[in-house]
């Protein structure tokens, strides 16, 4: 069975040893590509699903298509860069269920990266899907200033809810998590589909709030 690691960026995934995933099928999202640089480990595929945030790292994300690495494909939302590494998703809002790569073309939106990574890998045509710090803990209050649901952080963060200090730097723009309304009901819905079609998804994320999908140890899964 083919099988894709979705990382979130919650905390929980500051205790893996990301050396043990190397050689498996990973997919990194958002602000991680800092801690790819510093760490020089790297996913097999990168994406961001978030406006505001790919907005907010336009020109570090083409940096980082144009930059000699081991990332074999990445997915974004609006133009980032040329580079044949790149495939550009168009997400719409017609709730179907994304299994091909045509539907990169009108991509029903699961309304935050790490579904919306999801789907990718299942269109890719991965049948298992195991998730790495999707802990879904977040909280909604970010210091900087802020216009309607978006925020840009003013000083560097000493804490945060990821699994790295450097996660948001000074000049950031990002949305407020708001995980009632865009993070906790999409994995829930997402769980449903997923049982449907036949797809497998185990939460290996420790401390994960999500009840929604069977939950083991990262090592048990990967033997």
């Amino acid at each position: 069975m083919k099988t894709a690691i979705i990382m979130g960026n919650g905390p929980s995934l500051k205790d893996v040893n990301l050396n043990d995933l190397t050689g498996y099928h990973t997919f990194g999202l958002n602000n991680a590509y800092r801690m790819y640089y510093k760490l020089d480990w790297w996913p097999m595929y990168f994406g961001c699903f978030d406006y505001t945030v790919t907005k907010s790292n336009l020109h570090s994300f083409k940096k980082l298509t144009t930059d000699i690495n081991p990332i074999k494909q990445f997915f974004f939302i609006r133009h980032v860069s040329d580079s044949d590494r790149v495939t550009n998703v168009t997400l719409v809002n017609n709730n179907k269920w994304n299994c091909s790569v045509e539907d990169f073309k009108n991509f029903n939106d699961g309304g935050n990266s790490g579904v919306n990574a999801v789907q990718v890998a299942i269109c890719l045509g991965y049948q298992k899907i195991i998730l790495l710090g999707v802990d879904c803990n977040y909280e909604n209050k970010i210091i900087g200033s802020t216009t309607g649901h978006e925020v840009t952080i003013k000083d560097k963060m000493q804490e945060n809810d990821h699994w790295f200090e450097e996660y948001y730097l000074p000049g950031d723009r990002i949305n407020l998590p708001n995980a009632e309304v865009h993070h906790t009901p999409n994995w829930i819905e997402l769980s449903h589909k997923a049982k449907q079609h036949d797809i497998e998804i185990i939460n290996c994320s420790k401390n994960s709030t999500l009840s929604c999908f069977k939950k083991q140890d990262l090592h048990q899964v990967l033997v």
